[in-house]
């Protein structure tokens, strides 16, 4: 097998165990359900910190490791991104216990949407037809909710809305992933140990109900969280971009079947149309994203 042959294999599977690790998630985190979601959160930033810590560390062994934020702006950004990375990960975590997976799904399936949408109201991009088309559709999409039952999607809008706010604002930071993580994550590490000091006689790892092995999954969150993110950073550098996007959909799909198989959330026909118009706006959004590149080709 050639060099970039090897490569680009290896930057598919990496992506692949990514996107596949991200999606099980909901697994990992029901698996602490004796914890309070708070609780959770605060250990997975914690330990995040810890881990991205020795991490750059350890691929930096032969350098100066750098910890700096390099200006003000940039302390901002990662600040704000923080905030929404927090937002984001408690939102999922809190849905995820409370068996609103399915919820979790549709959110991640309708980041791509949003973010065309903040594409065309922050930065003044146009849409195509179909673009226009699918995001009509995806509006549609969350209305039924609010239809059948008279409840707004808020779990899946809130993921999809923080995610896709967080890389619209990543995209401004002059740092590598891992880089930005850690920022992120310390700035976060203050809150985490306020609140893991104020409730710790309810705390699974030190406080009356202590439980080994569930501590030792609270421990592990740090690579839980950290572990797909570099795989997801290595596969970036060895393939195409558009072969990237197209695999990100495994996540919320096998998120989906986590949902419906193993939790045997309520697939209603409500959420059959919900789920079903999300999908064929991203089908829009897919092909008219080949299609255009296609024209470049051409």
């Amino acid at each position: 097998m050639a060099i970039k042959d090897r490569e680009l294999f290896f930057g598919n599977l990496y992506a692949v165990i990514a996107f596949f690790l991200w999606g099980s998630l909901p697994i990992y985190w029901k698996a602490m359900h004796d914890c309070s979601p708070l609780e959770i959160l605060s250990h997975r930033i914690l330990w995040a910190s810890v881990t991205m810590t020795f991490v750059i560390l350890w691929i930096r062994r032969n350098k100066r490791p750098i910890f700096l934020i390099p200006n003000r702006k940039t302390f901002f950004v990662l600040l704000s991104t923080a905030l929404l990375l927090i937002s984001n990960w408690g939102v999922y975590i809190w849905a995820v216990q409370h068996d609103l997976v399915l919820e979790t799904s549709l959110g991640y399936y309708a980041c791509p949407l949003v973010t065309i949408f903040l594409g065309f109201a922050v930065l003044g991009e146009r849409f195509s037809s179909l673009q226009w088309i699918a995001i009509v559709l995806a509006g549609i999409a969350v209305l039924i909710p609010l239809v059948a039952y008279g409840q707004f999607p808020w779990v899946a809008m809130t993921i999809a809305c923080s995610f896709s706010v967080y890389a619209l604002l990543r995209k401004q930071v002059k740092l590598d992933a891992l880089n930005a993580l850690w920022v992120e994550t310390t700035l976060l590490v203050p809150f985490s140990i306020y609140y893991l000091m104020g409730h710790r006689a309810e705390s699974i790892v030190w406080g009356e109900r202590v439980k080994p092995w569930i501590a030792l999954l609270l421990v592990m969150t740090g690579l839980v969280t950290s572990v797909p993110l570099i795989l997801y950073a290595v596969a970036v550098k060895r393939m195409k971009l558009s072969a990237l996007g197209f695999l990100q959909f495994l996540t919320p799909t096998i998120s989906f079947g986590v949902a419906v198989l193993i939790y045997h959330e309520a697939f209603t026909v409500s959420r059959a149309f919900t789920f079903g118009l999300i999908w064929l706006a991203i089908v829009l959004f897919l092909w008219d994203g080949f299609r255009t590149r296609r024209r470049r080709v051409a």
